[in-house]
């Protein structure tokens, strides 16, 4: 789970793709990742070389109108494999 903080407009947390079965790239490669069925997530970059992206939530959080959020990722490694 990723924790985003309460009563600030767009809160951000960073997320991280690893691909531990390519041990030759220190376990990173390019990504392509989209935020799909999740109104109100944004993430960016959409491709990086590291692994390192920033979901955004696009308003502001309040724990007494929403207890749990789902985001749904579509994330591609550099070979096309999901």
């Amino acid at each position: 789970p990723w924790i985003l903080t309460e009563g600030v407009t767009n809160p951000t947390a960073s997320v991280t793709f690893v691909d531990y079965d390519d041990p030759a790239q220190n376990n990173t490669t390019p990504f392509q990742v989209q935020v799909i069925n999740s109104p109100n997530f944004s993430i960016s970059p959409t491709s990086s070389s590291t692994g390192v992206f920033t979901l955004q939530y696009t308003g502001v959080l309040n724990r007494t109108q929403t207890k749990n959020l789902t985001v749904t990722f579509n994330a591609t490694d550099a070979k096309g494999f999901p």
